[in-house]
């Protein structure tokens, strides 16, 4: 897209944003929904858009939040931090006491400084790290508590030599900083990495990379980026006979997207997986009900059960439980502490408790390590809560 395309498309974004939709009854909740539809994370916004429009359709049968209907105004930041900063700010002029940011970590981090005072912010992104008691909320247990639980299963294999191969950007600098620190803890003493190594996610090879960790002896290893990267990392390990498991990001738990990396799928795919996915695995009867509610909506609508289709689900509900806390009108503050009270409240990733998991509501106990099954398209537990063995 030329410049001039892409201002034109930038405007035309940031006036749909700001301006006011006279189609909607003047009671409407009115929700700016920022999201990746075009660029390199558009697989994201895809999935994420078609669970926000099912619940929008839900929720507004069936009296919507608070007395009143809800409406997701979703516009393309296009992958840009930049353009998100700019629709984010023509959202803030609106004076909404909430708005939803698609993600991926670098968007966040963008709009995050925007909003000190107001209003909530859902990040749809588990790399994000709200600063406790801030306006931010952020999805799922942190991307840490992945690494986390990640090395836990490894242990738990007797894997004592890893490997890791992260991309340059916000997203691999992030897992980098988390491995580095963890590793030094004396739970993975006798563990160690063998090779840590980077690539730029425009790279179209990463044969060298894959060759030194091959050659420093790596029993398993973390390749944990998003989207066309990690088809890169994938690919780089069948072409340099490298067929280890591998530690992905929940991210890539897309059911389109995984099917088309069966060519060059390696024996064992892991991810930092939730009771959406693997509901058998999980003994909490008020999350397995959530659970069986979502997936047999997904059916209904014609979608995948995966995890990016899950993403924005129980935002949503804790939305429409902090507005009935606090009031139609709530203003941000109000939210913020609504939302920060609760506790005991069953979703699809697991019971929520905010005061002990401020600005998300869930730890690394409720990640469940699952493996990528190519032959029925799901995914299986391989792991109990946090990564330990299967009880």
């Amino acid at each position: 897209m030329t410049k001039a395309r892409l201002a034109v498309a930038l405007v035309a974004a940031i006036l749909a944003l700001a301006a006011p939709h006279r189609t909607l009854a003047a009671d409407t909740l009115e929700i700016p929904t920022i999201l990746p539809m075009t660029g390199p994370a558009a697989f994201l916004g895809k999935e994420y858009a078609d669970t926000l429009k099912l619940l929008e359709e839900r929720l507004n049968k069936t009296g919507g939040v608070a007395g009143r209907q809800i409406h997701f105004a979703i516009v393309d930041d296009q992958t840009s931090p930049q353009i998100d900063v700019q629709l984010t700010t023509a959202a803030l002029q609106k004076k909404v006491p909430l708005i939803i940011d698609g993600a991926p970590l670098a968007l966040c981090r963008a709009t995050a400084p925007l909003m000190p005072n107001g209003p909530v912010m859902w990040c749809l992104s588990p790399s994000m790290v709200p600063t406790p008691g801030s306006y931010v909320m952020a999805v799922m247990a942190p991307s840490r508590d992945s690494i986390v639980a990640g090395l836990n299963y490894f242990r738990g294999r007797g894997f004592k030599k890893l490997g890791v191969l992260d991309s340059t950007d916000a997203t691999g600098a992030d897992t980098d900083a988390s491995i580095v620190e963890l590793m030094k803890l004396p739970a993975y003493a006798g563990m160690s990495v063998v090779a840590m190594e980077h690539f730029n996610i425009a790279d179209l090879s990463v044969a060298a990379q894959i060759s030194r960790i091959k050659a420093g002896g790596a029993q398993a290893m973390f390749g944990f980026t998003t989207g066309t990267p990690v088809a890169t990392i994938l690919r780089g390990m069948a072409d340099g006979g490298l067929d280890i498991p591998v530690f992905t990001s929940q991210g890539n738990m897309s059911i389109a997207q995984l099917d088309s990396y069966k060519a060059f799928m390696p024996k064992e795919l892991l991810f930092p997986g939730y009771a959406a996915l693997a509901p058998d695995s999980v003994g909490d009867a008020g999350v397995r009900e959530k659970v069986a509610a979502f997936r047999a909506d997904m059916k209904a609508a014609g979608l995948s059960p995966d995890l990016l289709h899950a993403t924005p689900w129980d935002p949503v509900f804790l939305i429409q439980e902090t507005f009935k806390r606090a009031g139609a009108n709530a203003t941000a503050e109000q939210l913020r502490a609504a939302l920060g009270g609760i506790r005991n409240w069953p979703g699809v990733f697991g019971r929520y408790d905010f005061p002990a998991s401020p600005n998300r509501g869930l730890g690394v106990n409720w990640i469940i390590i699952s493996k990528w099954s190519p032959s029925t398209s799901t995914w299986v537990a391989v792991s109990s809560g946090g990564g330990g063995p299967i009880k």
